[in-house]
């Protein structure tokens, strides 16, 4: 993910620095203390996402926000909570409060990488079925199911599916930042599937899926955070 930052506050801004640098995906592209300057850097840089300090010197970072090029994505960042209601107006993605969390950063660019997963579209995934390397399309994926008693799964798609040797472990770390999340011990859902998840028992729950008439189980562990990414 490349960013820019404004913030005139240098302390503040070493501060969101060091939180931001703590995430590999992470690249800072440049940073900026006044709105012309961030926006100069918008320009020049092209970043995916800019996280906007409101009150600087010279353009505001609310003023800012409606200058940037629509295809970027902005976070504000600031002291003050009134301006909530006009941050989203403007069109922003996210709105965090000072002093800003780890945790809190964290959510907010795990919304940030699912934005530009699907401005970005489909991606190929590449795995090798007897011998053959086989490239299917992130977005046909509807969830992968783990072959049971064997170190297999399945890859189910909107036109086929895929038995292979695999670990869903190291599936669901390569499909995250692609709308997929773990919603049982033996499946990985693509999110954006998800029809709707009817009530099971004991808290779990059915998912039904869209472009297949196969149901997905969504277990209480990962329940919440299933819904979680269904209503974000």
């Amino acid at each position: 993910m490349r960013i820019v930052i404004a913030e005139d506050n240098p302390a503040e801004m070493d501060y969101l620095k060091k939180l931001l640098l703590q995430h590999e995906n992470v690249k800072i592209l440049g940073e900026a203390a006044d709105g012309e300057k961030a926006l100069d850097m918008i320009y020049r840089l092209k970043p995916e996402a800019a996280f906007l300090d409101i009150s600087m010197p010279g353009t505001s970072g609310m003023a800012l926000a409606q200058k940037v090029p629509e295809d970027v994505l902005v976070i504000f960042v600031t002291a003050h909570n009134q301006y909530a209601l006009e941050a989203f107006d403007a069109g922003s993605v996210d709105y965090l409060l000072k002093p800003v969390t780890g945790e809190r950063l964290k959510q907010s660019l795990d919304r940030v990488n699912r934005l530009l997963n699907r401005k970005r579209g489909s991606e190929k995934i590449f795995v090798k079925i007897n011998g053959t390397v086989v490239g299917i399309d992130t977005d046909k994926i509807i969830f992968l199911e783990k072959v049971p008693f064997r170190k297999k799964l399945t890859i189910y798609t909107i036109d086929k599916q895929y038995t292979l040797s695999g670990n869903l472990n190291d599936f669901e770390e390569k499909l995250k930042d692609y709308g997929f999340a773990r919603s049982h011990r033996s499946f990985v859902v693509n999110i954006h599937k998800i029809s709707k998840l009817v009530p099971w028992e004991n808290k779990t729950y059915l998912a039904v899926m869209e472009d297949t008439q196969k149901e997905v189980l969504v277990s209480r562990k990962y329940a919440p955070v299933i819904k979680n990414l269904l209503f974000d």
